[in-house]
C-alpha cells in the first residue's frame, strides 16, 4: 500500500486558447461540485446540470474567479476561471497561431476568449480546464467494482484535502491515465513524519479570575517572552521576575495596558496572561484591607469588552515519563518555537501522538498535516 495526496491545484491545466461556443452558457459551481464531477455529469444536458446544481449562471462579460461548468460544443467541461468571457470578432481569430490547426469550417463558429482587468488595463485572463477524477475510466485496468471504489476515494480525499491509501494495481491505473501529469498530481506522503502548526489564538484559554487579591503585580512582557513562560517563571519570587524582565515593565496602578504579561498574585502562583485593562485598588468592606482587581474599562470611562485570559505556554510541557530529560527538553523547545513562529514544524508521528495524548493539551491547539514528498 502507498499513502498519497492529490494536489488539487495540479488538477487544473493551463489553457489560454480561444474557446468555441455555439451559445454562451456557463454555471458557477462550488469547489465540491467541480471536484466530484462525474461520467454522468459529463454526458448530461446543460439544462439537467443547471437544475441539479441550482447555481447562478455566469453572464458573458461578467468578471468571476472560481469553478465553472460550460459546454464546449461537444461535452460539458469543468474549468477554473479568473476573468471574463468575451466574444471575438471572426477577423481577430487569425491573430492566434493555434487557429491554423483548425479546419476551415471552424471559421463559422462563435469564439470567446478570457480576459481580465489588471492595474486598470485589460490583459489575458485565465481559463484552466480541470482534470476531473470522476471521469477517469479505471475500468480499462481494474474490475468495475474496484474502479468505482478508486474514483470515490480519490474524489473524497481531494475534497477533504486528506491523504488516501492505494494499492499497487490502483497506483498503476493512476499512472496509466495521468501519464506525464502523474508527478504533478500525485504526491507521496511520509507516514513517519508530520508537520504541525500551533494555532496561537487557541492558546488563550480560560478567563482569568479578576480579583480581589491582597497583592497583585503585573509585569509586561513580549509575546515571545510569554510563549517561553516556564516552570522557573511559575514559581519564581517577584524580585526574581522583576530582575529578569525589568523594573520599567512593572504595570503601574491605573495604567491601561493591552498585551502579554506575567501576573503575580498573593498566592505567588505566577501565570502568563493576555490582558486588556488596568489594576485598581479599593478597601475591602469585610477585612478593611486594601485589595486589588483587574478592571476592564478605559481611563476615560468607556466600557468595551476587554478581558484577561491565561496563556497556555509550552514551556510548562512536562514531557513523557520514561524518556530522558534531554529528549523531553528537545520536544519542549520544538513546541515553544512552533508557538512563537506560527509556522509548520516537522514532528515525528510518535511525538505528535504523545503531545495529543498529553493531559495538558487538547487537539484544538494544533493544525497537523502530512509531510508531502515530491515524486522523483
Amino acid at each position: 500500500m502507498k499513502t498519497i495526496k492529490i494536489s488539487e491545484s495540479a488538477l487544473a491545466v493551463n489553457h489560454l486558447f480561444p474557446v468555441t461556443l455555439g451559445e454562451f452558457k456557463a454555471i458557477k459551481i462550488s469547489r465540491e461540485q467541480a471536484l466530484s464531477f462525474s461520467f454522468a455529469d459529463q454526458r448530461s444536458s446543460y439544462e439537467v446540470l443547471r437544475a441539479k446544481y441550482a447555481k447562478e449562471e455566469l453572464k458573458e462579460g461578467e468578471c468571476y474567479e472560481g469553478y465553472i461548468l460550460f459546454n464546449n460544443g461537444c461535452v460539458n467541461r469543468v474549468a477554473y476561471l479568473h476573468g471574463y468571457f468575451r466574444k471575438e470578432a471572426p477577423e481577430q481569430m487569425f491573430t492566434f497561431p493555434v487557429w491554423l490547426s483548425f479546419p476551415p469550417k471552424r471559421t463559422e463558429s462563435i469564439w470567446h476568449r478570457v480576459y481580465r482587468q489588471e492595474n486598470d488595463k485589460e490583459t489575458l485572463g485565465e481559463l484552466r480546464y480541470v482534470f476531473t477524477l470522476g471521469t477517469l475510466a479505471f475500468e480499462k485496468y481494474l474490475p468495475q467494482k474496484d474502479a468505482e471504489k478508486l474514483r470515490k476515494k480519490l474524489i473524497k480525499s481531494v475534497i477533504d484535502n486528506t491523504t488516501v491509501k492505494i494499492n499497487q494495481q490502483e497506483d498503476e491505473a493512476l499512472h496509466n491515465f495521468l501519464d506525464s501529469r502523474y508527478k504533478n498530481i500525485v504526491k507521496k506522503v511520509n507516514p513517519k513524519i508530520k508537520k504541525m502548526r500551533v494555532i496561537k489564538e487557541n492558546l488563550a484559554t480560560e478567563d482569568l479570575f479578576l480579583g480581589p487579591w491582597e497583592m497583585l503585580k503585573i509585569i509586561k512582557v513580549s509575546e515571545e517572552q510569554a510563549r517561553r513562560f516556564n516552570f522557573c517563571d511559575e514559581y519564581a519570587d517577584l524580585e526574581t521576575l522583576i530582575a529578569k524582565y525589568g523594573e520599567e515593565n512593572v504595570l503601574s496602578e491605573n495604567e491601561y495596558y493591552t498585551g502579554f504579561a506575567i501576573l503575580c498574585d498573593d498566592e505567588y502562583c505566577n501565570s502568563a496572561i493576555f490582558m486588556e485593562g488596568r489594576i485598581v485598588s479599593e478597601i475591602d468592606e469585610d477585612s478593611s484591607k486594601q485589595v486589588y482587581y483587574i478592571r476592564n474599562q478605559y481611563p476615560d470611562g468607556r466600557l468595551p469588552k476587554p478581558y484577561a485570559k491565561h496563556i497556555c505556554s509550552f514551556g510548562m510541557f512536562k514531557g513523557k515519563k520514561g524518556v530522558s530529560d534531554k529528549a523531553n527538553e528537545r520536544l519542549r523547545q520544538k513546541l515553544i518555537e512552533a508557538s512563537i513562529s506560527g509556522n509548520f514544524i516537522e514532528f515525528t508521528e510518535k511525538e505528535v501522538q504523545f503531545i495529543l495524548q498529553s493531559t495538558q493539551f487538547s487537539g484544538n491547539f494544533f493544525e497537523i498535516t502530512d509531510v508531502i514528498e515530491e515524486n522523483e
